[in-house]
């Protein structure tokens, strides 16, 4: 009996302890969203995110945003070029040139300063095209592969990049991170199907969806509980609904590979990584890019190749965990280089006539 009385009174003492925490930004190891749900395959993360003090600000906001009814938010408007990319006052956009549109998420939209993003020194790198950065900070791969579709259009005939984080793989399966956002599900005729009512302004949409489960202390163990048990008795890396992000990103590979095909658009993948996972050649995120590439034909450039050859690569990246200007241009070369190696003759021959008539600039 005084045992039993003993644990409820522990038990009650810490959800007060968490209660308190979340509510008034107290102790941080409890305050953290993290502590109870998964980042990357539960929405309550991100939801309880925007509701705790001390935690809600930290999500780091690379570009002034502006809400998008069909992919959750985008770049301000203001700051677009007339094609739909990101206008660099640093580095002005030619009008002439073959165009090649840049996707994917901060990563490519970059956190740098203007003239010192990835497309920027892309730009710099492949002086005969007009490069158009398409990436938008915080994006998973099915935004990103939404947006090409967006633009698709008016690439017509002609070339993108598709880069891909391979955490953005992660992001597939929510349906709202730094805002709400659309998502894909298999429909009974096993098709993707996506999913976009529930896109609304994002303080609309977190005022309505609070989260506030009926105990912490049960939600905090739930989730911890099997996750320590992986990594310290299992030895194995945490992971959640890895089987549904596989089936969903092999579909929306698929769906790339279609719509590439579709408006003739000759498609490369890019490959990032977060610095911590640079050396993780083998995690599933990894392998799944690989084994779709090779699958579906798709030219893969990974900035990992570039990147460890440097001697120090971590300071190839800022303290913000993504690449900074000297990373930019490394990666910028490696992708650049690439590409004329791929290209064919006729058009190495009409690159080099069209630098003749131009000159440099």
């Amino acid at each position: 009996m005084a045992l039993g009385l003993i644990t409820l009174s522990l038990c009650c003492f810490l959800e007060a302890c968490m209660r308190f925490s979340i509510d008034h930004g107290g102790w941080q190891r409890l305050a953290n969203p993290g502590a109870y749900y998964d980042p990357t395959c539960q929405d309550e993360y991100w939801q309880m995110l925007h509701h705790t003090p001390g935690w809600k600000d930290s999500v780091r906001v690379h570009s002034s945003h502006e809400f998008d009814a069909d992919l959750g938010w985008t770049v301000d408007g203001r700051e677009k070029n007339k094609w739909g990319g990101w206008k660099s006052p640093s580095y002005p956009l030619r009008f002439d040139g073959k165009p090649i549109g840049v996707f994917g998420d901060s990563f490519v939209f970059s956190t740098t300063k203007d003239g010192a993003r990835l497309p920027d020194y892309l730009a710099k790198e492949i002086t005969e095209a007009r490069i158009l950065n398409y990436g938008v900070a915080g994006y998973g791969f099915d935004q990103i592969v939404l947006t090409f579709e967006k633009h698709a259009e008016s690439l017509q005939g002609q070339q993108a990049l598709i880069g891909v984080l391979t955490t953005d793989l992660d992001r597939s399966v929510l349906s709202v991170r730094s805002g709400p956002k659309p998502y894909f599900k298999f429909n009974d005729t096993g098709e993707l199907s996506v999913q976009s009512a529930h896109i609304q302004e994002n303080r609309a949409y977190f005022e309505t969806h609070p989260v506030q489960p009926l105990s912490y202390l049960a939600t905090y163990l739930r989730i911890n509980i099997p996750r320590h048990w992986a990594v310290w008795v299992k030895k194995e890396p945490w992971n959640c609904k890895v089987d549904q992000k596989k089936k969903i990103n092999a579909a929306l590979f698929q769906r790339l590979k279609k719509s590439c095909e579709t408006w003739d658009i000759d498609c490369s993948l890019i490959v990032f990584h977060a610095p911590e996972r640079l050396h993780l050649r083998n995690d599933w995120r990894n392998q799944l890019i690989q084994d779709q590439a090779k699958a579906l034909e798709f030219p893969l450039i990974d900035s990992a190749e570039s990147l460890n050859t440097q001697s120090n690569p971590s300071l190839l990246y800022g303290p913000d965990r993504h690449p900074n200007a000297s990373g930019n241009r490394i990666i910028a070369e490696q992708i650049a280089q690439a590409l004329s190696t791929a290209q064919k003759p006729e058009e190495q021959q009409e690159d080099k006539r069209h630098k003749e008539q131009t000159g440099p600039e």
